[in-house]
């Protein structure tokens, strides 16, 4: 069987346009025989103003969005993907603007010719067929990786330690501006981020991850949220700026409580719940539910803010906050700790009554051993936001330029990772499950 030669035509220098190989003239009046034009089209003035603008465009949009695309690189911590977008569009108007549509069309009707010409070539025996086939079949592989890779991006506020090192998890493009400010959860396929929206500070949103990818959850429209925790996975609450939502395994609801900022939220059972904050950034105030309602229990002028706070029992809960101040509930009142600081501190957590971390700004680190707090040296001199530990030996902390500390029970020491910024919080299942948010 003789196969078919590839002969993909005569095209037009003139317009692009691919004409049959006997042909003698194009539509646009090119002769092929005298290589002129009998058909003239001129460019106008108005024409060459309009390239000429174009070109401007897209060179503004080109140069602004990928300087923008760099910033979220290099101080967002990754994303920036529209900006990317923007900047190849620039580019793409830029180039069509300065080469003209009929060189750009000469271009691309040449390549569409030759691969045309050649697929009907691999087409001609069935030995070609089966390498048709081949080549479609990695063509199918190959778009539905890259379709893959689009959907799932690194996300640049949420990483993961496995143990070892830590990675970046994959999100879908859609939640790549959730900006979180606290991670809790119930388990390592149970896990709740809490924050807002990166384009909408007034926006709540609420993110949960089941094991395997993370979703965004429907949720009333609320202020920032702060902080997020649960006694199970039909009884969660997340606290904000004049807001305590409410989860109960189905769809989150707003409580009716004062507005006021909350920043923290813990408790030892579904009837037992404290909410620490601020009134007017004037005073910390302390919130508790009983089961039945919201009440006041703390309202203090030396702290105009609280924030973290943990506990092991009903009658034993910590809450630290500005000016370095820590607060002692017994299960009847509450009482201030004496410490020997008054650098504001933010969080707190311990594995018992007597092994009690808090943590705070320029790199502050108290320990109480159940009769007294001390300072510990960090190693560090970044604000800490966030703590979190698996035991006595096994213990995280995260905050400002990318810090994460950990404790093994006798140093701590710091963690390499490829991230930076902001740390705002830590949580973990285990050892080798934590997760850290930005």
């Amino acid at each position: 069987m003789t196969e078919p030669s590839l002969d993909i035509g005569k095209i037009c220098p003139e317009c692009g346009r691919l004409n049959p190989s006997a042909a003698t003239m194009c539509d646009c009046g090119y002769d092929f025989d005298t290589g002129k034009v009998l058909k003239v089209k001129k460019h106008t003035w108005l024409v060459l103003i309009m390239r000429i603008i174009i070109a401007a465009a897209g060179l503004f949009l080109g140069i602004g969005g990928w300087g923008l695309w760099s910033c979220e690189q290099t101080y967002g911590g990754g994303g920036g993907e529209g900006y990317l977008a923007v900047a190849l569009t620039g580019a793409a108007m830029f180039v069509a603007a300065s080469l003209g549509l009929r060189r750009l069309k000469l271009i691309a009707t040449a390549a569409l010719a030759v691969l045309q010409k050649a697929l009907k070539y691999l087409w001609a025996t069935k030995l070609r067929r089966v390498g048709s086939v081949i080549v479609v079949s990695l063509l199918i592989v190959v778009i539905s990786i890259v379709s893959w890779q689009s959907n799932y991006q690194p996300s640049p506020w949420l990483r993961h330690y496995d143990g070892n090192t830590w990675n970046t998890m994959r999100i879908t493009d859609s939640l790549s501006r959730h900006f979180p400010n606290s991670i809790w959860g119930l388990s390592s396929s149970d896990v709740f981020s809490v924050g807002f929206l990166f384009s909408n500070y007034d926006k709540a949103h609420i993110l949960h991850y089941n094991g395997q990818t993370w979703k965004a959850m429907e949720g009333p429209y609320t202020d920032e949220l702060n902080d997020v925790w649960g006694s199970s996975i039909s009884n969660v609450y997340a606290v904000g700026i004049g807001t305590i939502l409410h989860y109960n395994g189905l769809k989150w609801s707003r409580v009716t409580v004062e507005y006021i900022s909350y920043y923290g939220i813990w408790g030892s059972s579904s009837s037992d719940i404290f909410v620490t904050g601020s009134r007017d950034g004037r005073e910390g105030v302390i919130v508790h539910y009983d089961g039945s309602g919201w009440s006041e229990v703390v309202s203090t002028t030396n702290a105009y803010y609280l924030e973290g706070i943990w506990g092991t029992s009903a009658s034993d809960v910590y809450a630290v906050g500005a000016n370095g101040t820590i607060l002692h509930y017994n299960g009847i009142d509450w009482n201030t700790m004496t410490n020997g600081t008054n650098i504001n501190l933010s969080d707190i957590w311990g594995t018992s009554t007597s092994d009690i971390y808090a943590v705070g700004d320029n790199g502050t680190i108290l320990h109480y051993d159940g009769l007294y707090w001390s300072e510990m040296n960090s190693g560090t001199q970044s604000s800490l936001y966030g703590i979190w530990g698996s035991s006595a030996s096994d213990v995280f902390t995260v905050g400002e330029q990318g810090t994460i500390l950990h404790y093994d029970g006798s140093l701590w020491s710091e963690m390499k990772h490829d991230g930076m910024g902001r740390l705002r919080d830590v949580w973990g299942s285990s050892s080798s499950d934590v997760f850290v948010v930005k």
